[in-house]
């Protein structure tokens, strides 16, 4: 085949099959054999490009009794491509494990690449998208599922969660009562013919599926920094103002931007205060 490579990682379709690539076709066209997450999902898929091939199954159960049995196989030159039911394999799926042996015994692995679940709803968020994180499924236990996102309570940028239908409104009632004011953006049934994108606080958008929540879901929230209260003496803060001003020579207004940083207060609320305090 003209792809050089022993595995083959094949992202297939999230939903939309027509974004299925013609080269993940003609890779599918050309392994031996395809290990994928559910034959009854892949067949379906197969049966409507018209590809025809031997079929085997890897999931989270048998993932470690099928590595020595794939080694074998590529080590007969044979072709391998490794596919889950949506999106990318090895991403909140089975894999890992197969892909460490492959690459430690020199194996060549070669992603296709596909439409990509989180990715999607991350560019139609309109949070801030030069930084994230990915955190895929909480734990199914409530307060295991807290623990997890306390855990990123100092980073300040989006994270994002895959949630299933019987679990979304849980997993909303746990940011509602950890980040009520937080920006969470909700993506249902991407690709899809009922894809939607939900915008709002954890509340808001509960209430939105409460009674619609089938399907598969990307949640993402804006950040998880902690903005604690500091308890503000405002004579201090006049004071501050005045010390950076007669000592630092700071302009008034420089000055005034730095102790409204200092304490997030807002600027233009502190400039009037401080000048009517001033006279």
């Amino acid at each position: 085949m003209n792809e050089n490579g022993d595995l083959f990682l094949v992202a297939t379709p999230i939903g939309n099959l027509s974004e299925f690539s013609e080269r993940a076709i003609k890779v599918l066209n050309n392994v031996d054999v395809i290990f994928c997450e559910d034959q009854r999902v892949t067949i379906k898929l197969l049966n409507f490009f018209s590809i025809k091939k031997n079929l085997k199954t890897l999931n989270a159960k048998n993932e470690k009794e099928n590595i020595d049995k794939i080694i074998d196989l590529l080590s007969k030159n044979l072709k391998i491509a490794l596919l889950s039911d949506a999106g990318y394999p090895l991403i909140s799926d089975p894999g890992n494990l197969l892909l460490k042996s492959i690459i430690e015994r020199n194996f060549k692995v070669v992603p296709i690449s596909g439409p990509s679940a989180f990715l999607n709803a991350l560019v139609c968020s309109g949070f801030n998208t030069q930084h994230f994180i990915f955190h895929g499924f909480l734990s199914s236990k409530d307060n295991k599922a807290k623990e997890e996102i306390i855990k990123y309570k100092n980073f300040n940028y989006p994270i994002i969660f895959y949630e299933s239908p019987h679990r979304i409104l849980r997993t909303l009632n746990i940011f509602n009562e950890l980040l009520p004011d937080t920006k969470i953006c909700v993506a249902k049934e991407l690709t899809k013919k009922f894809e939607k994108f939900y915008y709002g606080n954890a509340n808001s958008i509960g209430e939105e599926l409460k009674d619609n929540h089938k399907g598969e879901f990307v949640l993402i929230i804006e950040n998880y920094v902690i903005q604690e209260k500091i308890k503000i003496n405002k004579k201090n803060v006049y004071n501050e103002i005045e010390f950076l001003i007669k000592n630092d020579g700071l302009k008034i207004k420089v000055a005034i931007n730095i102790i409204a940083d200092k304490y997030q207060l807002s600027k233009n609320e502190l400039y009037k205060e401080f000048h009517k305090n001033r006279k």
